[in-house]
């Protein structure tokens, strides 16, 4: 059985080094969904009624939105398809942090 630990969301993300604020919310204004990112304001707005770990995934997804935005790559771009890429990367990051995050981590602390 795995023990449920309750990790807070940093207050503060940096995508390409610019900050973006992080608010836990009680809901979306969509009502539809589980996070947003609002570039112009530099706000990652997540829904609180998610448990730890789709916090932590909703906030990668949001995470990768605002890269998108921040290197420009979302100028032009339809909706739609920037949706897909946000979810496309988010999945296949999940996946690649729950195979090796741990080995990325000691990699990293010996880099100290």
């Amino acid at each position: 059985m795995s023990k449920q630990v309750k990790l807070p969301l940093p207050e503060r993300v940096y995508p390409l080094g610019i900050p973006f604020q992080v608010q836990l919310v009680d809901s979306i204004d969509d009502g539809a969904s589980d996070g947003e990112t609002i570039d112009t304001s530099r706000i990652i707005r997540i829904s609180a009624t998610q448990d730890t770990r789709r916090r932590w995934t909703t906030l990668l997804h949001e995470y990768i939105h605002a890269t998108l935005h921040v290197n420009g790559a979302t100028s032009g771009l339809d909706e739609a398809l920037e949706e897909v890429i946000a979810q496309s990367l988010e999945h296949s990051l999940e996946q690649f942090l729950l195979a090796h995050g741990s080995d990325i981590l000691k990699a990293l602390e010996v880099q100290k």
